[in-house]
């Protein structure tokens, strides 16, 4: 039992260092007594400076990005160990059958409509990716389906057909967008963090 528990614990202890780490590094480095100071709850009263601007730091801007961050990781994880139980292969990934790059079509094509700076507006974005990964679902399993059966070579061909023609499209979009959506697609793309008050939040969570 102790053997199990050993890499989990390993894992732990990885993960608490690269959240300490996600906190403390940046344009405004934080030190690690102040920053321990700070996570064991004393941002609550009148404190001296540096801490204050710390705190601020640290609860408007860092700690939201790396849970939001860390959830994220934690989805992806999810989801791949899925994806490899489901074709017995650890090898297997989102990209298998489409999934990833049908999503992220749907988000791109959500980011070059002009949307209103509200609550709609920015839940557009995950809801289009959410949609475009079911419909590629959908369209995957339409393709491979033989019959009542869905033959795994049949889906993973079909998916990697598919995954192609809608990473294809998404270049194509990328390309034919303006500079400033352009940016902003090439950092979604590249992993950056939405902003503390995004609603991605939900999402995550799911």
């Amino acid at each position: 039992m102790r053997h199990r528990l050993l890499p989990l614990l390993w894992t732990l202890i990885a993960l608490g260092l690269a959240v300490m780490l996600s906190i403390a590094v940046g344009s405004v480095f934080i030190p690690p007594a102040d920053l321990w100071r700070l996570l064991m709850g004393n941002f609550s009263g009148t404190l001296p400076e540096p801490l204050s601007t710390y705190a601020l730091i640290i609860v408007s801007i860092r700690l939201p990005r790396t849970v939001l961050v860390a959830l994220t990781g934690a989805a992806l994880g999810a989801s791949g160990a899925a994806y490899q139980g489901l074709f017995r292969n650890p090898l297997a990934d989102p990209y298998l059958i489409g999934v990833a790059s049908g999503a992220g079509l749907g988000a791109v094509i959500a980011m070059s409509i002009q949307w209103p700076y509200s609550f709609w507006g920015l839940m557009a974005i995950p809801m289009a990716a959410f949609l475009a990964a079911l419909l590629t679902v959908f369209i995957v399993y339409s393709l491979a389906r033989v019959g009542r059966t869905v033959p795994t070579t049949n889906l993973i061909l079909a998916g990697v057909a598919f995954g192609s023609f809608a990473t294809a499209l998404t270049s194509f979009l990328m390309l034919r967008s303006t500079g400033e959506v352009r940016r902003a697609l090439a950092g979604c793309w590249a992993g950056r963090a939405s902003p503390a008050g995004c609603p991605c939040w939900g999402f995550s969570l799911i």
